[in-house]
């Protein structure tokens, strides 16, 4: 699906995005439809207030887009419905924390730096 999407000119990030387009590949549809459905809300969505230029960036549009696109494919199945909301949500606090820790590991560094030279 990365490729079709691709091909297509639309870019889907290989970070936490990722748990997402998972998600979309075991849906039980056609992945072209699929794929268009996204392509679909995807540009609806780069049209509405906070997804433009100074918005929320492509790649996280399109993560929101495959999100609604699963939503309404799986509709009344909870199950599949939690587990890619939460698998998105748990990669994204795991990013969230690692940068915390670079730049306190930084910031540790930094301060290391200044006072070993006196």
């Amino acid at each position: 699906m990365i490729n079709g999407l691709k091909n297509k000119g639309y870019k889907y990030g290989t970070d936490y995005e990722l748990a997402t387009l998972g998600v979309l590949a075991l849906l039980p549809a056609d992945q072209a439809a699929v794929m268009e459905d996204i392509i679909e809300v995807d540009d609806f969505l780069s049209r509405q207030k906070g997804y433009g230029f100074f918005g929320i960036g492509r790649k996280q549009r399109m993560m929101n887009a495959g999100l609604i696109v699963t939503s309404d494919y799986i509709g009344q199945s909870d199950t599949m419905h939690t587990a890619a909301i939460g698998g998105t949500i748990s990669l994204i606090a795991a990013q969230q924390a690692a940068m915390c820790a670079a730049i306190a590991a930084s910031s540790a560094a930094a301060s290391s730096a200044s006072s070993g030279g006196n």
